[in-house]
């Protein structure tokens, strides 16, 4: 056999090679780092825009700067927000003086990021920017009023994205391990039979005949 000629089946390496296996499992490792760094910085996300909301008193309210045509959730910030819900009544006006449609939250909504505690009591819209007037009445004397963002979109893209994430590179990274161990599987056993010697035929019987049958 001259240098240039391939190496004997049974010598050669097996194919594919082991890259598959450490690609596959870096595929599950970043799945899993994504998964974890994408709910780290959408919690910080979250608490940070908690911060920014504006405060008032709960009873007796404020002015708060507001955008154009954006909409807003009322939330009381209170450890015992059950008690004083219910118990909250308010009324807003826009700069020009104009009375806005303040209406229900339409489910329920807490949140608990920095040591502040709330719950969502009312939405509206603005409608244009300037600072708006907000008159509001409740027996909880010690709690306020929190004017900013809805939190339920972000909360829900915070958790449902993790498994996202974690799912499509878990995914990912299983089936090529498996792709890889089943190819080199069926390599290997091709390697076996071409290498495993023949049995001759019992005595009495013919020869086997060729593969291929000699040419005329």
């Amino acid at each position: 056999m001259s240098s240039a000629d391939p190496p004997p089946l049974a010598l050669r390496k097996l194919k594919p090679g082991v890259a598959g296996y450490w690609v596959g499992g870096a595929l599950v490792l970043l799945g899993i780092v994504g998964a974890i760094v994408w709910f780290v910085v959408g919690l910080v996300g979250i608490s940070n825009a908690v911060d920014d909301f504006q405060r008032v008193p709960a009873d007796g309210g404020g002015v708060v700067a507001l955008d154009d045509d954006t909409p807003y959730v009322i939330y009381i910030e209170d450890r015992s927000t059950s008690r004083v819900a219910s118990n909250v009544r308010v009324t807003l006006t826009d700069p020009s003086g104009e009375p806005i449609d303040v209406r229900t939250y339409g489910s329920e909504f807490n949140y608990d990021f920095g040591g502040r505690a709330g719950t969502a009591l009312f939405t509206f819209r603005s409608d244009e920017a300037g600072e708006y007037t907000l008159a509001s009445e409740s027996s909880a004397s010690r709690s306020n009023l929190a004017v900013g963002p809805s939190l339920a979109d972000d909360l829900v893209w915070t958790i449902a994205m993790p498994f996202v994430i974690g799912g499509i590179g878990f995914l990912a990274g299983i089936i090529l391990i498996v792709v890889t161990l089943v190819r080199r599987s069926g390599d290997k056993k091709r390697r076996d039979a071409h290498s495993r010697p023949m049995t001759p035929p019992p005595p009495g019987f013919p020869p086997p005949p060729p593969a291929h049958p000699p040419a005329q």
